[in-house]
């Protein structure tokens, strides 16, 4: 895996145009171009925000808005990554058949692109939170702990899905529904504490969920403004390094077969 990573940083500059092209294609004949990154989950977080503060009371959480958006963000990068990362590789059939560079291109740009969008979504929800007078200004740290380990989550996850994708195509459809499912199994729209009142069993199926402990690294730096605890912390990081790692396996596993099987 070194050995690929050091090969993928000589073809630097190809990614860097992979995530420029990504960019330009996503928002491609758009009146508001970048800013519709903004608006589909602003969307969400007035439809989210009426349903679960006004008509499913949330009693306890202040500025749900900003409750939301903080899980939400995060969580709307990962899940759309992922739904782009299965067509990385069968999307690009024409150039793999033509010429050799590394394939794991494909899916990193799409990673890269979409990141670069959850950073600038992440700075304008600093701003509400300091408007609001949240002090998370000395956690920030956490908060890029948070972005490097989503990075490596998305990075193995999109590397996995672009490569079985090729073989099996229905895998598209799998997604879509896994991560609907992984959306109510990740602390988003309601806080940890509630996993409390549950069944032991269902607590620890959702502690495999390893978005759930990144989300709350998220949560607990910006909105809570504090440390995460020893569980939630060694979570986010062996989920993240447990994936990253199996999704670079699967990959060059499967990546000699790309040609013949797209």
């Amino acid at each position: 895996m070194i050995k690929k990573i050091v090969e993928l940083y000589s073809y630097r500059e190809l990614l860097l145009n992979l995530v420029v092209k990504e960019l330009k294609v996503k928002y491609k004949d758009s009146v508001l171009g970048f800013f519709w990154s903004l608006l589909n989950p602003a969307l969400l977080i007035v439809i989210y925000t009426f349903v679960f503060s006004i008509v499913f009371t949330n009693k306890g959480i202040d500025n749900f808005s900003l409750f939301l958006m903080a899980g939400l963000l995060p969580w709307l990068s990962f899940s759309n990554t992922l739904n782009m990362s299965a067509n990385a590789i069968v999307g690009n059939s024409a150039l793999i058949r033509k010429i050799y560079f590394p394939r794991e291109l494909f899916p990193l740009a799409i990673v890269l692109a979409n990141a670069f969008s959850l950073l600038f979504e992440l700075g304008l929800l600093m701003i509400l939170l300091a408007v609001f007078g949240y002090s998370f200004y000395a956690y920030l740290p956490i908060v890029l702990l948070a972005l490097i380990l989503q990075l490596m989550l998305t990075i193995g996850f999109g590397l996995m899905v672009s490569a079985v994708t090729v073989r099996f195509r229905d895998l598209k459809q799998l997604i879509n529904i896994v991560l609907r499912a992984g959306f109510f199994v990740t602390p988003i729209i309601y806080p940890l504490s509630r996993l409390e009142n549950i069944p032991e069993l269902y607590q620890s199926l959702l502690r495999l969920n390893p978005m759930a402990s990144i989300v709350m690294l998220y949560k607990l730096a910006l909105y809570y403004n504090k440390v995460p605890g020893t569980i939630i912390f060694a979570g986010a990081v062996l989920g993240s390094v447990s994936i990253f790692i199996a999704g670079f396996a699967i990959f060059s596993r499967l990546a000699p077969n790309f040609a013949k099987e797209i």
